[in-house]
């Protein structure tokens, strides 16, 4: 329908955004093997969650678990968001880790593959409003950037022995799932996950303490201000040439940046990078929920459901789900200045 504004309120959005990618390694090219990392993005429910996971070299078929776990990841960090960040943390570990396991052995089931067969690590990192999960078993590394710069947020584990690592489908897979869950701040700008591919290129060990390098800041903010199409092409660029050389091993990533907006940028933006901002695609929803952000522009939170309904000319459900869906996207709001 269309809202024209006189503003009486400046609103600030905070919008997440993902890419990922992989580039098979020069050793599995010599030898006639396959990728066996696999990456992910799902967004639903208001949540968006990135993912990988590294197969194990010894597995021939490791890539079927790694992509088990990969989707398993980010069916239960987005259906199971609001449960995983306030049970228990060794409940939500607990119940994560059953999650991602029934889903491997599931996939093992179909393919006519023992458990044994489908070992990998797993990253992921979820992200609604200012809350985020982010789940790690294995080696590879999940890096925080933030206005301040780049810290570790999970940092590689390895195995009994050097060069080894733990593996979800192992004997230690559930006592190994490290389940982080915290607050994301207003200086928080996003995430890197990656494998351990790709790790002499994005952190250096120095003194025991683990440095990211500046590149994760700098995917970070691609990722702030681009699609996920041209944001994962140029990973897998960045993958395939300059990173590929330093190592012979698969190579992956996945990257969450948000992106601070105003309403009227938003609706600026491509339809297409408009729909990976809000997680859909019906252009209903685009015009309901821009319709929206106008009329809190003009007349601000305190306006009641059937009010806001009345004008919008939308049902009162549509009016409450809009407004929860605010709660995650509303980075601040205040009085317009004359």
């Amino acid at each position: 329908m269309g809202i024209a504004v006189v503003m009486g309120y400046s609103i600030t959005l905070k919008l997440w955004n993902g890419a990922h990618a992989r580039a098979i390694g020069r050793d599995h090219v010599k030898n006639g093997t396959p990728c066996q990392d696999r990456t992910g993005l799902v967004r639903r429910k208001g949540v968006i969650c990135a993912s990988l996971a590294d197969g194990a070299g010894s597995r021939p078929l490791s890539h079927i678990g790694a992509e088990a776990a990969v989707e398993a990841a980010g069916r239960s960090l987005t259906d199971r968001f609001d449960e995983l960040s306030k049970f228990k943390k060794n409940k939500a570990v607990e119940a994560l880790y059953q999650d991602l396991l029934r889903a491997v052995k599931a996939a093992a089931d179909r393919a006519g593959l023992s458990l044994d067969d489908m070992a990998s690590t797993l990253l992921a990192v979820a992200v609604r409003g200012d809350r985020y999960l982010a789940c790690h078993v294995g080696d590879g590394a999940i890096v925080q950037v933030s206005k301040k710069g780049a810290r570790m947020l999970s940092v590689p584990e390895g195995g009994e022995f050097a060069n080894q690592t733990v593996f979800l489908t192992g004997k230690d897979g559930a006592k190994s799932l490290r389940l982080y869950r915290g607050k994301v701040y207003k200086g928080t700008k996003g995430f890197v996950l990656m494998s351990d591919g790709p790790a002499a290129s994005l952190y250096r060990k120095r003194n025991g303490a683990f440095h990211p390098a500046r590149a994760c800041a700098s995917m970070v903010d691609w990722c702030a201000s681009a699609g996920e199409k041209q944001v994962s092409s140029a990973l897998e660029l960045n993958l395939s040439t300059l990173i590929r050389e330093r190592t012979g091993d698969d190579c992956s990533l996945a990257v969450l940046g948000a992106s601070i907006m105003s309403p009227s940028e938003l609706a600026r933006t491509e339809d297409s990078r408009r729909s990976e901002l809000l997680g859909t695609n019906r252009k209903n929803y685009h015009c309901t929920h821009m319709d929206y952000l106008r009329d809190l522009e003009y007349r601000g939170e305190s306006v009641g459901t059937k009010d806001r309904a009345i004008k919008l000319e939308v049902a009162r459900s549509t009016v409450r789900r809009h407004r929860e869906r605010l709660k995650w996207e509303v980075l601040n709001i205040k009085e317009a200045a004359e």
